[in-house]
């Protein structure tokens, strides 16, 4: 199955995909969603677990996400009162005896909540997570996680990722400087890191000198769905941390995060400043980039040039999340 004749990949690549910022998982709300062509449920329990369950009560088939209440540790269909755990078994019936049908299961996915987000594991096939997702540590103050949700569009979470590898667009798509690569891509299993060198930031503030902000940024992916960029100056300790997250929805539609942070600086003030325009940036880029995503074709062998071997390299990589007979 293909996403659509534009974008003739398979739709759903096995791995983490963030289903939920975290602030928005609050106690005692459920969250109606679809993901990977399927309806899922977002909840958090009374001791602050967070659940990923398919939405439909296997007793009459009722969507637990509209009308549906969290009793405890147990979520309670709207229609019936029935209760489900967080590992999907029925744990109570309001009425009819205490023998539970044995179908009266709900499937649950594996769930990670770390660095602001709520990850599910998909995987074709249904088998357990093959890897985790690496959490993002920092060795010196960091801002609070600035999120900023994008409006669902037509694209493929392979063509987001593909930016990574592709430093030529920044000086049309963006207006800044040509990034050079600094070295091949590093593909490590489900992880993908790729360096380059820009003599500017793309940050024009008054509390940073830009003749002092030429610097690295490494750009990488943590599996199908987290295409990440890490911006280190040369000549001072500035640092951006820029996470983007895209989900597929029903083989046709993604929807995507993108989350932000920066380096503290001497004055508190100038820090907020800072990560606003920073964050104000970013999301501006993403705009830019989503015109092109939206419309654009994927073409399974592109006339790339010589500087473009990383985009092939990529591509290579990105395979290993598609499902195979």
């Amino acid at each position: 199955m293909a996403t659509s004749t534009r974008i003739p990949l398979p739709p759903f690549p096995n791995g983490w995909y963030l289903v939920a910022l975290s602030r928005d998982v609050t106690p005692g709300s459920v969250l109606a969603r679809q993901y990977f062509g399927q309806d899922i449920v977002i909840y958090r329990t009374q001791s602050g677990i967070p659940v990923v369950i398919d939405a439909y009560c296997p007793h009459l088939g009722a969507h637990l996400g509209y009308g549906g209440a969290i009793e405890g540790e147990n979520i309670v269909c709207p229609f019936h009162g029935w209760k489900y755990g967080p590992d999907g078994a029925c744990a109570a019936m309001p009425y009819g005896g205490d023998k539970i049908p044995p179908r009266a299961v709900l499937k649950t996915w594996h769930v990670r909540e770390q660095d602001d987000v709520v990850l599910a594991w998909f995987d074709a096939a249904g088998r357990p997570p093959s890897w985790e997702m690496p959490r993002f540590e920092h060795n010196e103050p960091f801002t609070p996680t600035r999120a900023h949700k994008f409006d669902s569009y037509a694209s493929h979470p392979y063509e987001i990722m593909e930016n990574s590898a592709d430093g030529a667009h920044f000086r049309t798509v963006h207006d800044t400087q040509h990034m050079r690569y600094a070295a091949l891509p590093k593909l490590d299993g489900p992880f993908y890191r790729v360096t380059f060198r820009s003599d500017e930031t793309g940050i024009a503030d008054e509390y940073l000198d830009p003749g002092r902000m030429g610097g690295s940024y490494e750009l990488g992916g943590n599996g199908p769905g987290l295409s990440f960029g890490i911006f280190a100056g040369d000549q001072t300790n500035f640092r951006t941390l820029s996470r983007h997250y895209v989900t597929p929805i029903d083989g046709e539609l993604v929807d995507a995060w993108i989350l932000s942070q920066i380096s503290e600086l001497d004055d508190p003030a100038a820090t907020e400043q800072v990560a606003d325009g920073v964050m104000a940036a970013t999301i501006g880029q993403i705009e830019d980039d989503i015109v092109i995503w939206r419309a654009k074709r994927h073409l399974p062998a592109p006339a790339v040039n010589s500087e473009e071997a990383p985009i092939m390299l990529m591509r290579r990589w990105y395979k290993q999340f598609y499902e195979t007979a």
